[in-house]
């Protein structure tokens, strides 16, 4: 809830839905069923039960710390993202 006013306006007060963000990497051939089963799980029918935004990935790269000048990171085996 957001309450807001001040000199000379009027109060306004909003009501705002929560949220989850849920970020996933699947393989290509089970995002459309990964997706369904997801959208019957989560839909109540009502206002505010989201959006999926499907994006490609093209590299992974795992950064450990403590990070140092000379050190980069190792980029993961393509095959994980067949």
């Amino acid at each position: 809830m957001i309450h807001t006013g001040g000199r000379g306006t009027q109060a306004i007060e909003i009501d705002m839905l929560p949220k989850t963000q849920v970020e996933l990497v699947i393989k290509n051939d089970d995002t459309d069923s990964i997706c369904n089963i997801i959208m019957e799980a989560a839909q109540t029918g009502s206002i505010g039960d989201g959006k999926m935004f499907v994006s490609p990935i093209s590299a992974v790269y795992i950064v450990r710390a403590p990070a140092s000048p000379t050190r980069r990171p190792s980029k993961l085996h393509n095959s994980l993202l067949e």
